[in-house]
């Protein structure tokens, strides 16, 4: 069967980060008109050994295919602040997402320009987009004229690139690719703030898709996530629970606890322990799952271990020997918890228990039938809130397949309390693409 649009069935609040720790903000540099905007979106300078993956990434804010005729992308050394690499973008478009890609041949999706293995320099240096006809050549002294955007990088803190930042990106800081935030690859991605402001942040590359965009101070806090959980075993794939962490952490002193919705009982609990993947997830599942697991279930765990009707993902602070079975549910030393329904019944007494003022998660017919995930889609450290979560496509032990905003529109609303505005921002998802 072909695709199926899910139209308008997705919304959660997005409670927008309030610092962005992991690198500085910054802004356009030549305030671009923001409904058409050209931007630099991702950049992968530099990699594990030889550089035979690296890439820049730009993106077209319409979302859609767009001309890039009149555009130079022109790549600067840091020493010596001269151009050691310009390409004139004249017949050139942007894909149907608005993406396009510049990169190794090995780069998947295949860049629309391909360049030799080892072009773009680690720094410190700087990739500059330019738009008009201004003459750009390989050897021209760095300028502003006709800058679009410029992004300043380094691959070591010491690294120094004064001349670039003070022409390309007056105030701010050189970015850092950090080598050692992922023990495989990491990329510059732009991130958007809640001031509308942009800032990069070191993630797991993503050439030719949406950026991640987890705050720094999430993928940093101690608090650990329920992250995605699938509840029906299908010939496609077994149940699992995800969690989200600090990265490359060991993780100890916690419980995941399964909960009744009927009866508010617990009818499973089982320590956690292990150590989270570089991009802090860990995958929780029975042994056979074709997905390696991080931590199994328990061997004695029934088969399926979800059941139907209303019921609840919980995470503990503690050790299994303060749960046993049929004991009822706890908000003592809770640190997550998401409340579910497989129908369309509820548990009211549960939700005031573990989530008190939010609301239910729904699952449906195509969850039931294995093909989707509830996959956590917030943009910040929110706890304790189903509308934090999606149906989304099942990625077991890696960053979640959310709903993307660029088919999304944000609704902004204030709600009145002791007086005082505050600001909620709800995003509407329409024509997602789910798989029947």
């Amino acid at each position: 069967m072909g695709a199926v649009q899910l139209t308008a069935a997705v919304a959660f609040v997005c409670l927008l980060l309030p610092d962005t720790a992991a690198q500085n903000l910054i802004k356009n540099p030549r305030e671009q008109k923001t409904e058409h905007s050209l931007l630099i979106n991702e950049i992968n300078a530099d990699n594990p050994g030889l550089d035979t993956w690296e890439f820049l990434e730009l993106y077209h804010t319409s979302g859609h295919q767009a001309a890039l005729d009149g555009y130079y992308l022109v790549f600067y050394n840091g020493n010596g602040n001269q151009a050691y690499k310009v390409l004139n973008l004249q017949g050139h478009v942007t894909n149907s997402q608005g993406f396009f890609l510049v990169g190794s041949h090995t780069v998947n999706p295949l860049p629309s320009l391909t360049l030799r293995p080892n072009t773009i320099q680690n720094g410190p240096d700087a990739i500059a987009l330019y738009y008009g006809n201004g003459r750009y050549f390989e050897g021209i002294k760095v300028t502003n004229n006709g800058l679009v955007d410029a992004l300043v990088h380094k691959s070591k803190k010491a690294d120094k690139a004064d001349t670039l930042l003070s022409v390309l990106t007056p105030d701010q800081d050189a970015f850092l690719e950090d080598p050692l935030f992922r023990s495989t690859d990491e990329s510059l991605e732009r991130c958007r703030g809640s001031d509308l402001q942009w800032f990069f942040q070191v993630a797991m590359p993503t050439p030719g898709r949406d950026n991640h965009c987890i705050p720094s101070s999430q993928l940093n806090a101690s608090t650990v996530l329920i992250s995605e959980i699938s509840t029906v075993s299908t010939s496609e794939g077994l149940e699992f629970i995800e969690l989200q962490g600090p990265p490359s952490t060991t993780l100890g002193d916690l419980v995941l606890v399964l909960i009744e919705g009927g009866a508010k009982e617990v009818y499973f609990f089982m320590d956690v322990y292990g150590k989270t993947s570089p991009d802090g997830v860990l995958l929780i599942g029975p042994a056979q799952s074709k997905t390696p697991v991080d931590l199994q279930f328990p061997q004695n765990a029934s088969s399926p271990l979800f059941r139907a009707g209303p019921n609840a993902v919980a995470l503990y602070l503690g050790n299994s020997s303060s749960f046993s079975l049929g004991t009822a549910a706890s908000a003592t030393n809770l640190l997550d918890a998401l409340v579910y329904t497989s129908n369309r019944s509820t548990a009211p007494e549960l939700l005031e228990i573990l989530t008190p003022g939010r609301p239910i998660f729904y699952e449906d017919e195509r969850h039931q039938q294995g093909d989707v995930s509830v996959s956590r889609c917030s943009c910040c450290s929110v706890t304790r809130d189903a509308s934090a979560y999606a149906l989304s496509s099942p990625t077991p032990g890696q960053f979640n397949d959310c709903p993307s905003k660029r088919f999304s529109q944000a609704i902004s609303f204030c709600l009145h309390g002791a007086g005082e505005c505050h600001v909620v921002l709800l995003y509407i998802f329409s024509n997602l693409k789910i798989p029947p």
